[in-house]
């Protein structure tokens, strides 16, 4: 980062829902809670919630994908919002 001149922050996704995988709820919520944490502290930021991308966002139970082509769309445009906005702010 010192050849850079800057340190730009972690970006830590809300990224935890895997229902093709496994299914553990109040672990996934434990996790969310400590990103949301860590997010507080200086050098990290909040990025994009893709457990709230669901339904057809998803990969069906035998392909045991995380997203969907559609949901692969949705996720990107979720980090593109959050990089630019970070890209602004960095003015």
């Amino acid at each position: 980062m010192e050849a850079w001149g800057f340190a730009p922050p972690w970006i830590c996704p809300l990224s935890t829902h895997r229902p093709t995988v496994y299914r553990k709820p109040e672990a996934e919520e434990s996790i969310r809670k400590a990103i949301t944490e860590l997010c507080r502290r200086p050098g990290f930021v909040l990025g994009p919630d893709t457990d709230r991308l669901q339904g057809e966002n998803r990969g069906g139970p035998p392909s045991r994908r995380y997203l969907s082509a559609l949901g692969q769309r949705n996720a990107a445009r979720r980090w593109s919002e959050v990089l630019l906005r970070q890209l602004q702010a960095a003015r």
